[in-house]
């Protein structure tokens, strides 16, 4: 095999000189920089699960109505007069995290109460003479209480994997919500028929990351 002396810069198409032992390369032409070592290719997404739809088209067009509302607001009897012209269904990719946790938490809790006490008044007679007298004043006190409990639950994360521009932020934080996740079933090719998919454009790794913040 011959040794690789020139390579075109995917920028310009110009040829650049490979120089012995440097792995970037840098066009003289327009300056772009030329990796020699190319990245791995990731490894396909292989689907776990999938949220089969019933495909009511009755029921999918009152929840278009209600998210054409949700962003201005429009009058409902505009929409009621709404025809579709076109009906695409597809299937939209989401990462999904399940787990369950155990929290240990501690605090202190105040209680408020009312006391009564007693305060020493100065009072002056008819001859001038001074003389104290008690009297019962009221206030409030806090009493602080320490205490300490466990929880426990179970938990489950939506995160969308598609192309954000392909979507709203509304309709994505709708979706997001793990309340609108039915149940799930194993993924088979064949539950796709005659539906379009969208591709994950969002790495596991970056899914993880946000997971993490929430």
């Amino acid at each position: 095999m011959e040794a690789l002396t020139h390579i075109n810069c995917e920028n310009c198409g110009a040829q650049v000189e490979v120089v012995p032992g440097q792995l970037v390369l840098t066009c003289p032409y327009c300056g772009s920089a030329i990796n020699l070592v190319k990245k791995e290719e990731s490894a396909p997404i292989v689907y776990d699960f999938l949220v089969p739809t019933d495909g009511d088209r009755s029921r999918l067009r009152s929840v278009a109505r209600k998210l054409m509302i949700a962003p201005n607001d429009a009058p409902d009897d505009v929409l009621d007069l709404s025809t579709f012209d076109e009906e695409n269904f597809r299937f939209i990719p989401f990462w999904l995290a399940e787990g369950s946790f155990v929290s240990h938490w501690s605090a202190s809790f105040g209680f408020d109460r009312t006391e009564t006490y007693t305060e020493y008044v100065t009072q002056i007679d008819t001859q001038g003479r001074r003389y104290q007298t008690p009297e019962t004043r009221y206030r409030k006190v806090t009493d602080w209480r320490p205490t300490s409990g466990t929880a426990t639950g179970n938990f489950r994360l939506l995160k969308y994997g598609g192309n954000i521009d392909k979507l709203p932020p509304y309709v994505i934080s709708l979706l997001e919500n793990p309340k609108a996740l039915g149940e799930i079933a194993t993924f088979t090719p064949a539950l796709m028929g005659g539906f379009e998919a969208d591709d994950f454009t969002l790495e596991a790794e970056d899914a993880r990351k946000d997971f993490k913040l929430l």
